[in-house]
């Protein structure tokens, strides 16, 4: 007889739950939801994160969905759905063993994105915005739409899941001259969605980028061949002092030597 020692983690508080082994025993771990709310058709996910793979017990759209279930949970757990009609998500253990011991995860991501999905846009270069969101499950589709609720392409698009199994996501969006002024993001995702919308400026679409980017390099390009102009002056100026140092030079030498052949004969009186 031994005594089994199971923790239980949820977003509030870690109890423990102690269980005597060599009994045939069965446990309940606690988990629900406040205000209580139907989640029957919510997704909720037992799980512990030393054990590969790390699901004890999944349900999902309605029913038990134990495909990728820890083998040593096998026909061990269940969660009831007369009180998930209620919130309650708690799972009974049967048959308690050994093994069993350790700290359990209660994670119901549904509910959990109504209370802390984030979202938010930014413009990120000229003629690009960047629509970020996190605290999504499962995976969400995202949208760019214009005032009049037509769908614009978006372009780049990425997604990753998280420590606490939860998606992030990240979207661009390049504007052209035709979209309108009114932009929304909108990230949805099964019955509920998030959108942000921004006013989208005259002076920020990517013609505009392009307009003000052709004025940039023509304005260097103009400084370029002041530069380089004002370097060709330098050297022209620098070149004919050079000459007329030469020439003076050598006008210096000539006149020395006709000094030097100039004799002075004695006068005889």
């Amino acid at each position: 007889v031994g005594i089994l020692v199971l923790f239980l983690f949820t977003t509030n508080s870690q109890p423990r739950i102690m269980a005597v082994i060599g009994q045939t025993q069965d446990i309940t771990l606690l988990c629900s939801v406040d205000p209580p709310i139907n989640a029957v058709d919510e997704m909720v996910e037992w799980s512990r994160s030393d054990l590969n793979p790390r699901f004890v017990h999944v349900w999902r759209s309605g029913e038990d969905h134990l495909i990728g279930q820890n083998p040593s949970y096998k026909n061990r757990t269940s969660v009831s759905i007369e009180k998930l009609k209620t919130g309650d998500a708690s799972l009974k253990l049967t048959k308690v063993r050994l093994s069993d011991e350790g700290t359990y995860r209660c994670f119901i991501p549904g509910l959990m994105n109504k209370m802390y999905m984030l979202l938010n846009i930014t413009k990120v270069s000229p003629g690009v915005l960047e629509c970020k969101s996190k605290g999504w499950y499962p995976e969400p589709d995202v949208f760019w739409l214009e005032s009049e609720g037509k769908i614009i392409p978006a372009g780049s698009k990425e997604m990753f899941r998280g420590p606490d199994d939860l998606y992030a996501l990240s979207s661009r969006l390049t504007l052209e001259k035709e979209h309108s002024k009114n932009i929304t993001c909108r990230i949805q995702q099964n019955k509920q969605h998030r959108e942000v919308k921004i006013h989208v400026p005259d002076d920020f679409s990517v013609d505009s980028a392009r307009s003000t980017i052709a004025a940039l390099i023509v304005g260097i390009i103009f400084i370029t061949f002041v530069v380089f102009l004002v370097f060709l002056v330098w050297k022209w100026r620098k070149n004919n002092m050079g000459e007329t140092l030469m020439h003076a030079q050598i006008l210096r030498n000539l006149l020395l030597c006709q000094t030097n052949l100039i004799t002075f004969a004695p006068i005889n009186y």
